[in-house]
């Protein structure tokens, strides 16, 4: 397929680089801040929960971030052991990078650590839970000059590759929908695509009839004014992630207009005789006050392959290039939805707020 411009891998990095960041804050400054506020969580493995043991102090938590200090003194035969409990609160699988720190945040050369209960690269799935612990001990018991740790570290994790991918053209999505200009772009395209109305996308292997229209729209229309294609991610200078998009719109009103719009895409190649395309994941947006929100979360599941030109599942004869929105059901259960439900299935069993 015929890419415009590349997307370099560094969300990992940047969340990694904003974590410390925030660490190296709680050393230096002392913020106060009069009444409440609330700040949502980053996406990704979250701390929620750090155990108090005699000889430690948590003093906070965020993200994959936890401030404490330690006083090998206070605990038992000279180490401290904290509980800490971790959630995956995104919609994808998490690789366990490793805790990180920087000098600066870790004031005590001859306490070290120990981690149980989750090993390098090891998977934390979506909505998993898990409890690890996190042992501080002396590195030279017998040359011991300071008792006490004050460290910010950092649990760090990453997305696969096609991950990473379809974050990146989930993102650009909703600054479509949200920008005037280019959501006006994208519902006359819906409207005449040569497919059938109200639904238009790239497809792999285009070739005839209108394929190409309409693949090299959506594929301009993920495309940045950075010159970034969002469709594409460069993994190495041999290896890039090609998403598959279908976008569908919807007239809940009947007034001839959109009112929710729904992204589905997937990372994974799509040959000829692809008859099953799994995973698709599956985005659904409203519109609310003249602006469009993401509701409920992405939806992880599988489509039927099928021929662009038709929406007919032709694997038997090889043409299969794209995937049939319509024949969408989820993989894993949805607010007390089991598997296998339809995407208004879903989206009719989400609370209210």
């Amino acid at each position: 397929m015929k890419r415009w411009q590349k997307v370099l891998v560094g969300i990992t990095f940047s969340f990694l680089f904003c974590f410390l960041c925030i660490g190296f804050a709680e050393v230096t400054d002392t913020l106060n801040i009069q009444g409440t506020i609330e700040i949502e969580p980053p996406q990704g493995v979250i701390i929620t929960n750090v155990s108090s043991p005699a000889g430690g102090t948590v003093n906070r938590y965020f993200g994959g971030m936890l401030n404490t200090k330690t006083d090998l003194s206070a605990g038992s035969s000279g180490t401290v052991t904290y509980t800490v409990s971790l959630y995956n609160n995104s919609p994808y699988s998490q690789y366990f990078k490793g805790i990180v720190y920087e000098a600066e945040a870790y004031d005590n050369s001859n306490i070290t650590f120990t981690l149980n209960g989750l090993a390098l690269e090891q998977e934390v799935t979506t909505k998993q839970r898990l409890d690890v612990t996190l042992t501080f001990s002396y590195v030279n018991a017998s040359a011991i000059s300071n008792t006490v740790l004050n460290s910010i570290i950092n649990f760090t994790f990453g997305m696969t590759p096609a991950d990473t991918a379809v974050e990146g053209a989930l993102g650009r999505f909703a600054q479509i929908l949200n920008d005037e200009q280019m959501f006006a772009e994208l519902d006359a395209e819906m409207e005449r695509s040569w497919f059938t109305s109200d639904l238009i996308g790239n497809v792999a292997n285009r070739n005839i009839f209108g394929e190409e229209a309409d693949a090299a729209f959506v594929e301009e229309l993920f495309t940045g004014e950075n010159g970034i294609n969002y469709l594409t991610l460069q993994v190495d200078e041999d290896t890039e992630v090609n998403v598959t998009v279908m976008i569908t719109g919807t007239d809940l009103n009947g007034d001839g207009q959109y009112d929710r719009m729904a992204l589905y895409l997937t990372p994974n190649e799509i040959s000829g005789r692809t008859s099953n395309v799994n995973p698709v994941y599956a985005a659904v947006f409203i519109k609310e006050n003249n602006s469009w929100i993401e509701t409920g979360e992405l939806f992880k599941g599988k489509a039927t392959g099928c021929r662009y030109s038709s929406g007919i599942n032709m694997s038997g004869l090889g043409w299969n290039n794209s995937f049939n929105p319509s024949t969408w059901r989820s993989t894993q259960a949805y607010y007390n939805i089991a598997g296998g439900a339809t995407i208004d299935t879903i989206i009719a069993a989400i609370p209210n707020e």
